[in-house]
């Protein structure tokens, strides 16, 4: 059976030539979550964590992107998501990149 999931990255840290901070980190959508499901520390439930439980840090949406392949998540479709079109230097520019994986 194939599984997909919504790898999302949200490049304000990148902007300003640094990671991105506890604001901005790679989220992992499984569809087991949405923004409301939130943790005990207020943090939302989908971000990509370590396995201590802290927030994994990517230094891009490539970094991010290596990450799930590593995992043996497949890349399906990039969406590039900004008003100001895909050469943007907004912060708030996002990268949705669209996953799969075959699960038994």
């Amino acid at each position: 059976m194939k599984k997909y999931a919504i790898l999302t990255f949200m490049s304000s840290g990148m902007s300003y030539g640094t990671a991105p901070d506890e604001a901005s980190p790679a989220r992992l959508n499984l569809g087991k979550h949405n923004s409301s499901h939130r943790r005990s520390d207020k943090t939302v439930e989908d971000l990509i964590r370590n396995e201590d439980g802290t927030i994994k840090q990517f230094v891009s949406q490539v970094d991010a992107l290596n990450y799930c392949i590593e995992l043996g998540w497949n890349l399906e479709q990039t969406i590039f998501d900004s008003h100001e079109g895909f050469n943007s230097r907004d912060p708030l520019s996002n990268y949705i990149f669209i996953l799969s994986r075959q699960e038994q």
